[in-house]
């Protein structure tokens, strides 16, 4: 659903594409396609004799083996081949090689980071270490497979200021006996920037936020408009509203839908006139390619939509819908709407791969979305997991954030008066860019 054209009368959902490939981090500004260094070594300290240089008990199953706070909502592992193991000294020292590189998403997915290793030389279910360093030396966080591309993903505990590196065993392929190789030690700060932060502390809204489309009765909201009154700040996050709205406003809003539509004001806005909330950056705060997440909770009503998105009136750009839900009984997605040869195009769809969603206990909690935007591909996550992943509709212009909980006529009739107001909760909202 097209929020800047109301004139979309239907939602259509599709199934997403599932990758079948585990998702890559935007890694080409990093790896480029510089020839193979001469080994050289990367050293550490081994952890005392017999002794683990991470001390505690082993990882319970389905965990990640690294120390830290499991996130909130789970353990989100991802369609990565990522495996738990308890915490063990890794070797001191590994040959490295610059062609194999680690990307760090520099996400808190609720207490969860995700990782992913790339080797110029693949080798299909070679193991591979993430590992990260401790005062003792290196320790093993996770571990997973390389899969034909030479690609392992990873889903660990994020610990801040943290530095890894990826440690492929040594193996035997087509008689060939191969050490085991490293990447450079990296950390997410060497990767990433924060460009956009906004926790919303205290009681008003910082003034990179404005209100969007205030009183704006057009197209599929006949019935509904943004007011500044439906948006707020209070205990450590923003919250957005929809409400019927009052009696003065219904009437005049119902006498307009009437004529607008060629019917008799008694038939106006058959399932009543509401206020819905949205705000934005435009005008104050744009950026093009990088990751944006949030942190947010969503109403589970159904008949009202929360979501929190990207916009572009670059002729260049694309609306990225990173996330958008329609509540317990429809679910989530991720959309685009973009130009296709002059065109009206669309990409994305439900997300069929989180039976959780479909539970009233999902809709209670917080859970991190976001979006890993390149030139050449976007990878949707929800919790650390990735579940959407695309190369069409991208966007070569500068976007601006946008966050509402709207109401559309096509689907009031789906509002339960009795549950109503409905409200979404943001913690906090971040966009990262690139180092370099």
């Amino acid at each position: 659903m097209t929020h800047d054209n109301p004139s979309v009368t239907a939602f259509r959902g599709r199934r997403p594409y599932r990758p079948t490939v585990v998702g890559i981090v935007a890694i080409a500004a990093l790896a480029g396609c510089t020839p193979a260094a001469a080994p050289s070594t990367v050293s550490g300290t081994p952890a005392a004799s017999g002794t683990p240089a991470v001390s505690g008990t082993p990882a319970a199953s389905g965990t990640p083996a690294d120390s830290g706070t499991p996130a909130a909502s789970g353990d989100p592992t991802g369609p990565s081949s990522s495996t738990s193991k308890p915490a063990t000294a890794a070797p001191p020292s590994v040959a490295t090689r610059e062609q194999a590189t680690l990307a760090m998403n520099p996400v808190d997915f609720n207490g969860t980071s995700v990782a992913v290793a790339t080797f110029a030389d693949p080798i299909k279910g070679r193991p591979v270490d993430l590992e990260r360093k401790t005062p003792q030396g290196w320790t093993v966080a996770a571990s997973a497979a390389q899969d034909g591309k030479g690609v392992a993903e990873f889903s660990t505990p994020y610990v801040k200021a943290a530095t890894y590196r990826a440690v492929a065993h040594a193996t035997n392929h087509k008689g060939r006996d191969l050490p085991a190789l490293a990447t450079v030690p990296t950390s997410r700060e060497n990767q990433w920037r924060v460009d956009f932060a906004d926790e919303f502390n205290g009681t008003t809204l910082d003034s990179k936020w404005r209100p969007r489309q205030t009183g704006q009765y057009f197209g599929a909201r006949l019935c509904s408009a943004p007011q500044p009154s439906m948006s707020s700040v209070r205990n450590g996050s923003w919250q957005g509203m929809v409400k019927e709205a009052d009696r003065a406003r219904t009437r005049q809003v119902k006498a307009n839908a009437a004529q607008a539509r060629g019917v008799r004001v008694a038939d106006a806005c058959p399932h009543g006139v509401w206020d819905l909330a949205m705000i934005s950056t435009e005008g104050t705060y744009q950026f093009k390619y990088g990751i944006t997440a949030v942190r947010a909770k969503f109403p589970p009503q159904s008949g009202v939509h929360g979501s929190v998105w990207l916009q572009s009136y670059d002729p260049k750009g694309a609306e990225i819908d990173f996330i958008e839900t329609f509540g317990v009984k429809a679910g989530i997605q991720h959309k685009l709407h973009y130009k296709k040869r002059g065109k009206p195009a669309e990409a994305g769809g439900y997300v069929r791969t989180l039976p959780a969603v479909k539970s009233p206990k999902w809709w209670n909690e917080y859970h991190v979305f976001s979006v890993e935007w390149t030139p050449d591909r976007y990878v949707f996550r929800v919790d650390g997991v990735e579940t959407f992943r695309t190369r069409k509709g991208l966007s070569h212009g500068s976007e601006f954030l946008v966050m509402s909980l709207l109401a559309s006529d096509w689907n009031l009739d789906r509002i339960d008066r009795s549950t109503m107001p409905a409200k979404m909760s943001v913690d906090w909202i971040r966009v990262w860019q690139e180092k370099g």
